[in-house]
Formats: structure tokens, sequence, C-alpha cells
């Protein structure tokens, strides 16, 4: 077990989503609402910062979607539900895998999802994928833990078909500061070895490295005054970390103080 898979290893987690689905909605049937995904998003906002890469990506209708660090599955329901999309979703941690295909057993989605354990920056192709190549490949929260980001986006472009594009939802450095010590626990790294964060210029430069153009890019500033306003609650889900609730009161902070932003990024390949 690697480093980062050993930060995002949490017993129990996949039951405490349940738990928490079920107390705010009966799922019964095909009457799901975006009140479903309040509790399997782990990334920045939650399903309401997914609502909106659904709307980013538009019509996704019977797509081919490649899910990259798909951790436990929320983003990749959400788009088969709602968009209509066939998604293969990846993640490194068996853990989460096992996980992700627990809470999707556990309600009555439409759509359709595979799970599979794999390596986005290695070679998971010789495995059922769903599709021979795949007509976008969502990348949330997943840089921050990926050094040689040019290389794994090598490996997407790869999967993608002709016209594919990516679309990138990822927490970003504002300036040329390196996040030290005393910044950590993150929601992604215990400490500074674990945490590779870019800025909007190492992506770019990355994605056209690996054979993309860029053709939308914004930083998600309107989620943010919720998030910094509103302490962490005690009964968060500890997604990740050996303390999570500090994980995230310390993202708060960066977040706060402008250090670092959430953005969403649309590349294509040239």
């Amino acid at each position: 077990m690697n480093l980062p898979e050993r930060h995002y290893v949490a017993d129990g987690v996949a039951d405490k989503i349940i738990s928490k689905i079920l107390a705010v909605t009966d799922c019964n049937g095909a009457d799901i609402s975006i009140n479903h995904f309040k509790y399997d998003q782990f990334h920045i906002g939650g399903a309401v910062a997914t609502q909106e890469l659904l709307k980013l990506m538009g019509d996704v209708t019977d797509s081919a979607v490649l899910d990259v660090g798909a951790g436990y599955g929320g983003v990749a329901r959400y788009l088969a539900h709602f968009g209509g999309a066939n998604v293969m979703a990846v993640d490194l941690a068996q853990s989460y895998v096992e996980s992700a295909q627990k809470i999707h057993e556990s309600f009555p989605f439409s759509g359709r999802v595979t799970y599979l354990q794999g390596d986005v920056c290695g070679d998971f192709s010789g495995a059922e994928m769903g599709a021979p190549l795949f007509d976008w490949c969502v990348w949330v929260h997943l840089g921050m833990n990926i050094n040689n980001k040019e290389n794994a986006l090598k490996s997407m472009y790869n999967k993608l078909n002709n016209n594919g594009k990516i679309i990138i939802y990822d927490v970003l450095k504002t300036g040329d500061d390196i996040l030290d010590e005393k910044c950590f626990p993150l929601p992604w790294a215990d400490n500074g070895a674990q945490s590779f964060v870019g800025d909007i210029k190492t992506y770019e430069n990355s994605l056209l490295g690996a054979g993309f153009n860029v053709v939308y890019k914004e930083k998600y500033d309107e989620i943010l005054p919720k998030i910094i306003n509103n302490p962490t609650p005690d009964d968060v889900i500890p997604f990740a970390g050996s303390d999570f609730k500090l994980c995230l009161e310390n993202l708060r902070q960066l977040l706060a103080c402008g250090a670092v932003a959430p953005w969403f990024i649309i590349a294509e390949k040239i």
C-alpha cells in the first residue's frame, strides 16, 4: 500500500454514507434527488459542484465516461443517474472500489456504472472497461496526489476517442507559495511529501504536453462563501486521514486566505 492509499483508507465509511442517505431520503423507486448525493461526494462543494460539472459537460446521454480517482463513486453515480452516461469508475484503492460498489447496490440508480481498481498513471486498458475508447474523462480532486501530471494526462489522452474531452475539477494553488507543513493534514495528504497541488499554468502546460487543447477554464468562486463561512460539522463522515475534521478545517483556512481555490478545466484532444 503506497502513501496516498494509506491516507485514503477509512473503515466503515460506506455504511456511514448509506446511513446518512437513508436518513434524508427513502430512495425507493426512481425518485432520487440531489439530496441523495449530499454525502458521497468527496470534493469541494459536494453535489452542488458535481451538478455544475455535469452542466459544463452538456448532454452526456449514452456517452462513455471514464471517472479516474473515483473514490466512493459519488460523481460516477451522479453522471449516470442524472446525465444518462455509461461510467467506468476507477480508483487506486481497492477499499474505495468495494465501498463504491456497496453504496451503489444499496440504492435504485438508473444508468450504468462499473467499478474498477486501477492506477490512472498506468495501463488498466486490459480490464473490462465498458468501451474501447471514452467520450469523456472526468478528473475530480485527483491531481493533488499526482506529481507527474503530464504522464497521467497522457494516459487519459490514450483512453479517449478522437473527439474526446477531459473535464478537470481540482484544487489549485493561486500563487507560487509551497504549502508548508503547518497547513497539514489536508483531505488529500497527511503531510507535504504526499501533496502535489499545482496551479493553473501547471495544468495548462501538462495538458498541452499530453496532447490536449484547453477550451475552458474558470475558478469556481461561487461555492467558496458557503464553505468558508460555515464551520465543519462534528458528525462529518471521515472520508480519509486520521482526523478528517481537522483536514477540512485546514482546507477551509487555505480557501479563506486565498492560498488555494477550486477550478474547472475542459480540454479536448488535438
